[in-house]
């Protein structure tokens, strides 16, 4: 027996005669789950997800958190708030009792709820989501409404003595002529856990939706996202993803662009350190004409650890003015860090202007060296051009609530990195005693 069919065999339910999916059921059936001579996994460890042991979980089995548990891990962002944990909706922890007017927020498990591109890529863990999940979040929001305050998707992974695995699902459906901001935050305890992840976004016809995508799970977790996003003429769609946590962690964003005039700008930030493995995968396919989109990810690589970003932009054929612009950015601090970006343009068009650029370097010297002058320790200065480096992507969250909880996050973050080790190069700088610049001698 393959370790793909161990696993399927111990997550997928078999106490129920129909499953929830059929068609998914099917699908995994006869696919089964990606393997490494998959183009779009290949630098996702399947191999050593494999091997771990993960056992399906009841609903909200272990401790459930306290709402203070919930705020600090996730933050409290002022708007409808939604809870699940280990996959089960926890109406105690939520607050969606009052809800703006045009505004649905709810948690279903019938999969006729559940709506995706007929089109979409197939995808093993994608399909297992849909056999093997619990209780799904909806968030529905009718034509030309504003939402002023954001929607927030709490995914908590709550661990226990085995290995558990979680199959959290969210869908957003946005009216006609509608703007609101949907967060997701999935967090959890420490501990081995795989949290397999769907969401499907539908964007009708001249709406607007700003989607931040939070992932800090404790230590020792697997996390494999998805994003599904189907765009229709004229709509908007402002995506960001913020990855700190997990031990290994996979974010993939498929976007499609299936109506004139559609804009998509996508952004991403993954800051893995220690042994820490972050795969990035994006394909943003232009169907229609007269469609933008631009991406902007960056990386920040330590220790022992590996990122990579995946960026695939196809313009299928018969589509004019077609904008679209695609640059990743990737900093790795120690020589045994790893970062790998692939860009991928598939043009099948001809009134086309498509971009790229990939960048993959060290903290600049010279600046390291001048703020070492002014009297700034080794680790200090580094952690003051990383926190540069990535400022934009933060600045950019317009949501005061969710930007300072990301500063929270990323500063508490490339803090542990200096907790409990000391690379050759720190106790090499720390034994450079650098005197402030008008204080040095000239030769």
């Amino acid at each position: 027996m393959s370790p793909s069919t161990a696993l399927l065999e111990r997550l997928v339910p078999v106490d129920s005669p129909t499953p929830q999916q059929p068609d998914a059921a099917a699908w995994l059936k006869a696919n089964g789950l990606p393997t490494r001579h998959d183009e779009s996994w290949k630098y996702t460890p399947l191999d050593r997800i494999l091997a771990i042991t993960f056992e399906r979980q009841l609903p909200a089995a272990g401790t459930l958190p306290d709402r203070a548990t919930i705020d600090t891990s996730s933050g409290n962002h002022g708007g409808p708030r939604i809870v699940f944990v280990n996959g089960a909706f926890v109406a105690a922890l939520s607050d969606i009792d009052v809800l703006p007017d045009g505004v649905e927020c709810s948690a279903e498990s019938d999969s006729a709820t559940i709506v995706s591109d007929p089109a979409a890529r197939p995808d093993g863990f994608q399909a297992l989501n849909r056999v093997a999940g619990n209780d799904g979040a909806i968030v529905r929001i009718a034509e030309h409404v504003v939402v002023t305050a954001p929607i927030h998707i709490v995914h908590f992974a709550a661990t226990s003595t085995t290995s558990v695995a979680v199959h959290p699902r969210t869908t957003i459906l946005v009216g006609r002529g509608s703007r609101a901001t949907v967060i997701e935050s999935f967090v959890g305890t420490a501990g081995e856990h795989l949290t397999n992840a769907v969401t499907t976004i539908d964007l009708a016809t001249d709406c607007t939706l700003t989607h931040h995508r939070i992932q800090s799970e404790g230590i020792g977790a697997v996390h494999i996202g998805a994003t599904n996003v189907v765009q229709h003429a004229g709509s908007s769609y402002y995506g960001s993803s913020f990855s700190t946590g997990s031990e290994i962690a996979r974010n993939a964003a498929d976007v499609v662009l299936a109506g004139p005039g559609a804009d998509t700008r996508l952004s991403g930030m993954y800051l893995p350190r220690g042994s820490q493995l972050h795969d990035n995968i994006v394909t943003v396919e232009h169907r229609a004409s007269r469609c933008t989109s631009n991406q902007l990810f960056k990386a920040v690589v330590d220790d022992r650890a590996r990122g990579s970003f995946s960026g695939r932009i196809l313009v299928q054929p018969n589509t004019v003015g077609t904008d679209s612009h695609q640059t990743s950015r990737s900093l790795v601090l120690e020589p045994t860090a790893q970062a790998d970006t692939r860009p991928w343009l598939e043009i099948l068009a001809d009134d086309v202007v498509c971009t790229h650029g990939a960048t993959i370097g060290q903290l600049d010297e010279e600046a390291l060296f001048y703020l070492r002058t002014r009297g700034v320790s080794a680790e200090l200065a580094r952690s003051m051009l990383v926190e540069a480096f990535i400022g934009e992507l933060i600045d950019a969250v317009e949501t005061p609530s969710l930007r300072a909880h990301l500063e929270s996050e990323v500063t508490t973050h490339l803090a542990g990195r200096y907790a409990g080790h000391t690379t050759d190069r720190d106790a090499a700088d720390e034994d450079d005693d650098i005197a402030p610049a008008e204080l040095r001698s000239t030769p």
